[in-house]
């Protein structure tokens, strides 16, 4: 993006750390984010390596896909634990801060920003009904019934 104009970088420089880059957003990056704003956003896709393999369960062994069903779980609850404590600590006075304690650059203190609260509120909604599928697929799995598929071990 410095490349094409639409933003400047200056360092910062840090006492006990390397210096910081410290990117802001210029004129004709307002006009190009305001143009891409102004177009339909695409198809929303899942691109999910484990939904493949459920889909094509029957050729896996009961306990492969049960395996990878928990790692997911596994993956997925510490993915919720994190949109979970990132939304806690965001607020809608534009102060979201980021691991480097910096304040949200887009926004003014006295602005209001509720954008981040929606998608924060999204990435936790997500993970619970992805977690809720993953348990409702792994009771499925390791129910007798699931245990028909070619590979059994």
């Amino acid at each position: 993006m410095k490349e094409l104009g639409w933003v400047e970088m200056k360092r910062e420089e840090q006492e006990s750390r390397p210096d910081r880059k410290v990117y802001s957003i210029t004129e004709q990056g307002y006009t190009a984010l305001r143009s891409w704003q102004a177009q339909p956003a695409d198809v929303f896709q899942i691109c999910d390596e484990l939904l493949l393999k459920v889909l094509f369960g029957n050729f896996a062994s009961p306990n492969d896909l049960a395996r990878n069903l928990r790692a997911s779980i596994t993956e997925h609850a510490m993915r919720l634990l994190a949109y979970r404590q990132n939304a806690l600590s965001m607020s809608m006075q534009g102060a979201f801060r980021h691991d480097n304690k910096r304040p949200n650059p887009y926004t003014t203190m006295s602005q209001e920003n509720p954008y981040p609260n929606l998608i924060a509120r999204f990435a936790v909604a997500f993970e619970q009904t992805y977690l809720q599928w993953l348990y409702e697929a792994l009771e499925m799995v390791e129910s007798p019934e699931g245990q028909g598929s070619e590979g059994d071990e």
